[in-house]
């Protein structure tokens, strides 16, 4: 591979570099200082950190530029590493310098077209005012449902301002956008309305496992069956794992509490802060039947009650439940004995009298980290504090 110093040629007339050149640009700048210094017109892309079978992929990519098994195994590292433009660079070069008569030239062109299709090259194609007629042909919900299609979809209809205009100017639009661009690892959203934008965001959080979360914050929203499962499914996508989440006032049936705690809690066992505070009993309905047991944590999948996690890793647990839902306490109990590292537990019950001292008792045995224990029977009682 030649590499020349030629001061005339500008890579802002190349659309993708056309060599395997363009390989090296995808190493830190540390490493490439001196290649850099004589080939000033390969552009410069984001910062790669590269690990070792990435970089010995690469480096026999520069020295074999026809081994077409470098090119997979340092486009597959990319992928895990969720970087597709350096992935899709490494498989265009391999396009050009492997002969298409080798073996694996057809899943090189395969991976080429799945991180094309991933970053929804092909939505640049059209002009601006193509993609308004477009879009302005689909309803608001259309347009939400098109958001889980692809990341440069997601982004543009965010940006679209017909589904703010229409809808959501009560929304926070920037915090969405940032949220979507990778830019926070916080969402609040704390209006009934909001449901309807927290489905596709949540769709294509789990879907396309490309957003990190590190606290999701929801207040005042009607959660249904269908969000519950999103919201399991986005938080486990997540990497790292989700540290908070809050849930308050849901708008539901009062004896939803129990399924909305349990399908959040027993598939997230390396949640470190949940909340949950229950929608107001003035403003439920009575009459409801769950499309689950009537019994808070009961996390087995058969007879015997046994938990499937051994070793939970919450500090903090906040609940604000009915009466019923503590009417099966050994279930709450032993799940606190599978939470070593919990230093805040508040429960408070707000209708009727539950006794406290099995979960005290629990606490203070199994918790050895325990620091506060705040308990109450009522919102209209003074919430009784035991420090430990």
């Amino acid at each position: 591979m030649a590499i020349t110093n030629s001061k005339d040629s500008s890579y802002k007339t190349r659309a993708r570099p056309q060599s395997t050149s363009a390989i090296i640009s995808l190493w830190p700048p540390d490493e490439v200082a001196t290649v850099h210094q004589q080939q000033r017109d390969i552009p410069s892309l984001p910062l790669y950190t590269p690990n070792r079978r990435t970089k010995d992929a690469l480096t026999m990519i520069k020295q074999e530029p026809k081994d077409a098994d470098r090119y997979v195994t340092a486009g597959a590292l990319y992928e895990t590493k969720r970087w597709y433009s350096a992935a899709l660079d490494v498989y265009q070069c391999a396009l050009i310098h492997v002969p298409s008569t080798h073996a694996r030239y057809g899943e090189l062109q395969d991976a080429f077209k799945r991180i094309r299709m991933q970053l929804g090259s092909f939505v640049h194609l059209f002009p601006l005012h193509v993609l308004n007629i477009i879009f302005g042909q689909l309803s608001n919900w259309n347009l939400l449902y098109c958001m889980s299609v692809n990341q440069v979809w997601c982004r543009y209809i965010v940006q679209y301002p017909k589904l703010w205009d229409l809808r959501y100017s009560g929304t926070d639009r920037s915090d969405v956008e940032f949220f979507l661009n990778g830019k926070r690892d916080t969402i609040i959203l704390q209006r009934l309305h909001d449901a309807i934008l927290l489905y596709p965001i949540l769709r294509f959080i789990a879907t396309k496992n490309t957003i990190n979360i590190k606290s999701l914050h929801l207040e005042g929203i009607d959660l249904d069956d269908c969000l519950l499962g999103l919201l399991v499914n986005a938080v486990q996508s997540s990497k790292p794992f989700p540290e908070h989440i809050s849930i308050k006032n849901v708008h539901r049936f009062h004896n939803y509490d129990e399924y909305a705690i349990h399908s959040v809690l027993r598939r997230c066992p390396q949640l470190r802060h949940f909340s949950y505070i229950g929608a107001d009993p003035r403003y439920t309905f009575p009459i409801r039947s769950v499309p689950y047991s009537s019994r808070l944590f009961n996390f087995s999948d058969n007879e015997n009650g046994s938990i499937p996690s051994e070793v939970y890793m919450l500090t903090t647990l906040e609940l604000s439940v009915k009466f019923w839902i503590l009417k099966y306490p050994s279930r709450l109990l032993r799940f606190l004995e599978r939470c070593p590292h919990l230093e805040r537990l508040k429960i408070t019950n707000t209708c009727g009298n539950c006794n406290h001292g099995h979960l005290i008792s629990t606490a203070v045995t199994h918790c050895h980290r325990l620091k506060d224990l705040i308990l109450s029977n009522s919102g209209e009682i003074p919430d009784s504090v035991v420090n430990r």
